[in-house]
């Protein structure tokens, strides 16, 4: 290739790329070179369409030989906008090729590029790569879409981000999920007004995410579902929802047990005791209460808020519980005798989350005035806020949580975004934020690094181990 052709088609590939191929431009100025360029799947997939879709398929050659990668991911990404409209003939090849494998149930394709150097045609083989195992026996994260997105539940798997399988059918944003303590089963609570169960472990191979249907949908709610705990038994599910109930579901019939009236307006946060016998809720009326979860008796109801209480958890031994307020408050109360036993002030503005440190000694809460706060639960003092990176973390002596989670912390204020959701993994190994520009980020709670990031993510998002 002569300097004037890499000149002149380097100023085009600046003013005709769309923003989506601005990932590969080092790589085409490689290729232009006549340099070897090594690339993963998605990127040498997009850059031998942007080649044909250009008739440069001198420059094919340059390309890895080689690619691997699940079969349902090659497929939506061929399927996505990103191709130029030319080309298609050989789009539609690779599509039928993978669904092939897909329809003997192969989990994994590999797809191998044989170029002819003489007449300078390419031909794509597909073998079957190695069956992928049940999300349930790996490491994993759920990626709820948005309504910037869509209204599905991605599986991802930790180790190479490959997308184990997509789970779709609710028609609305989805706003929690839960999962199984034996990673079996997973829950999807939606603005749909439904909530979905979802078998993990078995299910028929080869099939789209539009065929995989939930083991059951709890439908009964009129409005939106905002939340809901699996019950300690393994056989039932509270949910709380925007039509100012909770309900009590029976996991392996569908069917609704039961229905707890009594606040006056929407519930957006519901935690149940390890006994399964209570369970907790909290409101837009400024109020949480105890139910009795066989005979529906509200048994205390918590009132000392000023405005729409969010998120309630309960401490590790069920006696006292947590609650986050739009009142930028938290509160810790006494679980039966209904009283407020400490509140903890100091926050600007509204609690977006909190989670109480791995000792059991501390709480860790995220508020919409952009700072992250250490809190001692006993006695209610706050013993370190962060407001960004211009605040010394070598010095911190507290949780290691603390510090890994003003690691997130301060990479998002950097940003000039807010974190509106901190959770812990199953294990409390790694900490899941998510800012309200809808980035995830995991963080290991020992090293206290970031270890991957996830863009335009939901707030429900969950890891497990």
């Amino acid at each position: 290739m002569s300097s004037e052709k890499n000149s002149s088609k380097g100023d085009v590939y600046q003013s005709d790329v769309a923003p989506v191929f601005s990932a590969i431009l080092p790589a085409l100025e490689a290729i232009e070179s006549e340099q070897e360029v090594e690339l993963g799947w998605r990127e040498s997939l997009l850059i031998y369409f942007f080649k044909l879709a250009r008739e440069e398929t001198e420059d094919l050659k340059y390309l890895a030989p080689v690619l691997e990668a699940d079969a349902g991911q090659v497929l939506d990404f061929l399927e996505s906008p990103e191709f130029p409209a030319k080309g298609v003939g050989k789009v539609q090849g690779l599509l039928a090729g993978i669904s092939a494998f897909q329809a003997r149930g192969e989990r994994s394709v590999v797809i191998q590029k044989i170029t002819s150097e003489g007449n300078k045609t390419s031909t794509y083989i597909f073998r079957a790569g190695p069956k992928l195992p049940p999300p349930h026996k790996i490491p994993f994260i759920v990626l709820p879409g948005t309504e910037r997105e869509d209204f599905n539940l991605k599986i991802v798997a930790l180790d190479s981000e490959r997308r184990l399988r997509t789970y779709a059918g609710h028609t609305a944003g989805i706003n929690s999920i839960v999962l199984s303590d034996d990673r079996r089963r997973m829950v999807s609570a939606s603005a749909d007004g439904t909530l979905r169960l979802w078998d993990l472990e078995s299910e028929p191979p080869g099939l789209e995410s539009s065929d995989r249907k939930p083991a059951q949908i709890f439908a009964g709610h009129t409005s939106g579902v905002y939340s809901m705990v699996l019950m300690k038994d393994g056989r039932r599910m509270a949910s709380a929802s925007a039509d100012k109930t909770l309900k009590l579901w029976d996991l392996s019939t569908g069917s609704c047990l039961r229905t707890y009236t009594g606040h006056k307006c929407g519930v957006w946060s519901v935690a149940s005791t390890k006994d399964s016998q209570r369970i907790i809720s909290a409101s837009q009326d400024k109020t949480l209460k105890l139910w009795d979860v066989e005979t529906g008796d509200c048994l205390q109801t918590y009132t000392g808020h000023n405005d729409w209480v969010s998120l309630v958890v309960l401490t590790d031994d069920d006696k006292r519980i947590l609650s986050a307020s739009f009142d930028n408050t938290l509160k810790l109360w006494d679980a039966e005798r209904g009283i407020c036993l400490r509140t903890y002030t100091g926050h600007k503005d509204q609690i977006t989350s909190f989670l109480l440190a791995e000792d059991n000694k501390h709480i860790i809460s995220a508020s919409y005035d952009k700072t992250l706060k250490l809190w001692d639960l006993k006695t209610g003092a706050c013993l370190r806020t962060c407001a960004g990176s211009k605040d010394s973390l070598a010095s911190v002596v507290s949780p290691k949580l603390w510090v890994a989670a003003t690691k997130t912390f301060t990479q998002s204020q950097d940003d000039g975004r807010t974190i509106t959701s901190l959770s812990l993994s199953e294990d409390k190994k790694l900490i899941i934020s998510v800012d309200d520009a809808g980035v995830l980020k995991l963080l290991d709670v020992e090293k206290g690094v970031c270890l991957k990031s996830y863009p335009f993510c939901a707030t429900g998002a969950l890891v497990s181990l």
